[in-house]
């Protein structure tokens, strides 16, 4: 048997690619500036969206610090009168209805009257008599906590309504 010198593969050779004519090249430059166009707007639509949402959070964060406000006002009367039977009720059903994880009444800077029983007596630090502005604290675990004065006249601070809420 004779073996035979086996013959290399022919190697297929690349064929040149055929040459743009006038008009595929200037659809292509004209493709680059749409192309840019389109992108630069996604972009823009991206940021409004971002712009929004930081809009909205601000916005959320002001209702609820002004429905707070609002609330401690009305407290008034039950502070006043001493009645903590009648606070805690209040706290539940603002609680409930507001969809708060903790609404607290404050005298003395202890809870007076609490949604939840536990935190009853409970020493809040913090709550000064000379800063009377409402405050928006965010809390470790995700919530807010916002704290009101309730105000009896102009310079006297009765108590404060200490709320914690989640904003979505």
């Amino acid at each position: 048997m004779s073996e035979e010198p086996v013959a290399p593969a022919p190697t297929a050779t690349p064929e040149p690619a055929p040459e743009l004519t006038r008009a595929q090249k200037r659809e292509r430059r004209n493709a680059i500036p749409w192309l840019i166009g389109t992108v630069l707007m996604l972009l823009l639509l991206a940021g409004l969206a971002l712009a929004n949402s930081v809009n909205l959070r601000r916005a959320k964060e002001d209702g609820l610090v002004r429905g707070v406000e609002s609330t401690a006002a009305a407290c008034l009367s039950v502070v006043l009168s001493q009645n903590q039977g009648q606070a805690t009720r209040i706290a539940r059903e603002v609680a409930t209805r507001g969809r708060f994880e903790d609404v607290s009444i404050v005298v003395n800077n202890h809870i007076w009257a609490s949604s939840d029983a536990a935190n009853l007596g409970t020493k809040l630090d913090g709550l000064s008599e000379q800063d009377v502005s409402p405050r928006l604290v965010p809390t470790p675990n995700g919530t807010y906590s916002v704290r009101a004065p309730i105000m009896a006249g102009e310079n006297n601070v009765a108590g404060w309504l200490v709320v914690s809420a989640k904003l979505e």
